[in-house]
């Protein structure tokens, strides 16, 4: 089942009780009674959720994270309503990247708000086990380098959605993507741990044009990036500052030409894991590479616990 997309829309404009969100829950209803006369089981398993830009590019000022919480569970206790099913739907979902779409963003920014959404929606899926992972949007081709990934872009988002969906399905255990698990900060190093869906850990500057630093800022209060070196150790990215990072912004995948988006001048980093050395998939014949990129992040950089 594949509503229509509604765009252009925050969180808020997509919950419960709007129209967008009613007729979601009418298209189920309608589905559902469809199954029924054909004498066939319907459930939802799950949810793709491909949204976040206007969260962005409108500085709405909400906690976009207890917003999705209420809309999940909102979609939750509506959907098995109707299904009756037992099991709760989980969410698939992809991170926006379209930083640069808003009117305030400026490059190395110590306040920048842009990140915001793009880091909750890492974050969501990282510590929550209803909440799945596709993956982020950066690597691909925008249509015009502007809002919207191209009909490849769209493709591997669909492919990594759809290995989700049957691990959900099959009753695996939950796809998180690649993404940071902690910092530990010595002196003028950070290290990274991530976690690594497909080792190893590669910066590659062939798919994704090369970013400052391969997509890495550790970013002073007077908007500095104090960054001398990046390197990798297994699963785990190290950077060497040129001073202390205590109390900056660590940041990955927030940069980029202003209103530009994707791979070649938008926001955008280097590091993926090597899924796409196995799995593959074809679009008219030709064979396309299905890694998995790590999520955009922004974190402040506070002493060890």
């Amino acid at each position: 089942l594949f509503p229509g997309g509604h765009g252009q829309n925050t969180i808020t404009q997509l919950m419960k009780p709007v129209e967008p969100y009613n007729k979601f829950i009418e298209e189920i209803a309608y589905a559902y009674e469809k199954a029924q006369e054909l004498g066939w089981e319907f459930q939802i398993p799950a949810i793709c959720w491909m949204q976040g830009e206007s969260d962005i590019a409108e500085y709405p000022d909400t906690d976009y994270k207890a917003l999705f919480h209420q809309m999940y569970n909102n979609l939750n206790n509506d959907i098995k309503n109707v299904t009756h099913q037992k099991d709760n739907i989980r969410i698939i979902c992809y991170q926006t990247s379209t930083l640069t779409k808003g009117e305030r963003y400026k490059l190395n920014n110590y306040d920048a708000l842009e990140p915001r959404t793009p880091t909750i929606q890492m974050e969501m899926i990282r510590e929550d086990s209803l909440i799945w992972a596709s993956g982020t949007t950066y690597p691909y081709h925008f249509v015009r380098e502007a809002l919207h990934i191209d009909a490849t872009g769209q493709k591997s988002i669909g492919a990594l959605a759809a290995i989700s969906a049957l691990k959900i399905i099959r009753h695996k255990t939950p796809s998180i993507g690649l993404m940071p698990l902690d910092f530990i900060v010595s002196n003028n190093q950070i290290r990274i741990p991530f976690h690594v869906p497909c080792p190893p850990l590669c910066l590659d500057t062939i798919a994704v044009n090369k970013a400052d630093n391969y997509g890495f800022n550790v970013i002073r209060k007077d908007n500095t990036d104090i960054i001398a070196s990046i390197s990798i150790d297994q699963d785990t990215v190290i950077i060497n500052c040129k001073e202390s990072p205590i109390n900056c912004k660590i940041r990955y995948a927030v940069n980029g030409d202003y209103m530009k988006g994707g791979c070649l001048s938008g926001p955008r980093g280097n590091l993926r894991d090597s899924q796409g050395d196995t799995k593959r998939f074809e679009i008219s014949g030709k064979s396309f590479p299905l890694h998995i990129w790590c999520y955009m992040f922004d974190f402040l950089c506070t002493p060890n616990k």
